[in-house]
């Protein structure tokens, strides 16, 4: 289903349309810290789910404190690369591969959050 990534109404955005993740052009983020938010948390995260799942095969106790680190980790990286880019810029044609990707990265860090709360039973907060 296509969904809008973005719905809050702003003045000079009109929400985002579904993106697939096939079409989205990472080569378009420039800074160090949103590689590091791919490489050092997505997969990071990626190889820990994979652990617990063999953990969980071979029947041993999974690292579920790998999680919570992993999540602090993430989030500490995400807030301080959100204070010091502007994901959302001047709206020109020249900046929407950018500005596209950068969106996406954000919703790959709220999926991968999602799930590590998921495993632990907790619920994401909606609204703050």
């Amino acid at each position: 289903s296509s969904q809008p990534i973005l719905t809050t109404p702003s003045p000079h955005y009109p929400p985002f349309p579904y993106i697939n993740p096939a079409d989205i052009d990472f080569s378009a983020l420039t800074h160090d810290a949103e590689w590091a938010l791919l490489f050092d948390n997505i997969m990071t995260l990626d190889r820990i789910e994979w652990e617990l799942s063999e953990n969980l095969r071979k029947g041993t106790p999974p690292p579920i404190h790998r999680l919570l680190v992993q999540a602090v980790t993430m989030c500490n990286a995400f807030s301080s690369y959100y204070s010091h880019t502007r994901v959302l810029r001047n709206q020109s044609e020249h900046l929407a591969p950018t500005i596209k990707a950068r969106v996406s990265l954000i919703v790959l860090i709220r999926s991968a959050l999602s799930r590590i709360l998921n495993y632990i039973n907790v619920s994401p907060v909606q609204r703050m």
